[in-house]
């Protein structure tokens, strides 16, 4: 299965949850139809040749991919994208793991400083959302992290 489908899959399981966690046995059915039995969050590793198969599909149909991670084989996605001209939005998963945040923060400058393709960086947002650490220990894990990353911001 394609990193793409993985991650519809993963968000309409995710949107189904509710209704499962209310007992709602077409729901549990339909979300096990698209991961065959399999449990699509998080989703799993994925390789560079999958990647390399959804930007050949999504090439020409889109112009901007939007990530959520580094790790687990998601950090080669900016590198593969810029080579079918598609620009990226860079996310990354903190949560309350500490040194799986700081990966995730190393990775990201490190690619955001080698890949010009990668526009946005998004830190944080579903964090929030999903309420996995206060907002003061987000803000203050890496006071020194935005000044790391290259600016690339138009200039007039």
């Amino acid at each position: 299965m394609s990193y793409i489908r993985r991650t519809f899959v993963a968000a309409a399981a995710l949107s189904l949850s509710l209704a499962v966690a209310t007992g709602s046995a077409k729901a549990q059915e339909f979300i096990n139809i698209l991961t065959g039995g399999r449990s699509a969050y998080p989703a799993p590793c994925v390789s560079a040749s999958e990647i390399e198969q959804d930007m050949q599909l999504l090439s020409g149909q889109v112009k901007q991919i939007r990530t959520y991670s580094m790790l687990e084989g998601q950090g080669e996605i900016a590198k593969i994208a810029g080579r079918y001209g598609l620009e990226v939005m860079q996310g990354i998963w903190l949560d309350g793991r500490l040194e799986r945040n700081e990966q995730e923060v190393e990775a990201l400058i490190a690619a955001a400083s080698s890949h010009s393709n990668i526009r946005r960086v998004l830190v944080g947002n579903e964090t929030m959302l999903r309420a996995d650490m206060p907002l003061e220990d987000l803000v203050s894990s890496d006071p020194g992290f935005p000044g790391r990353l290259p600016d690339r911001r138009a200039r007039r």
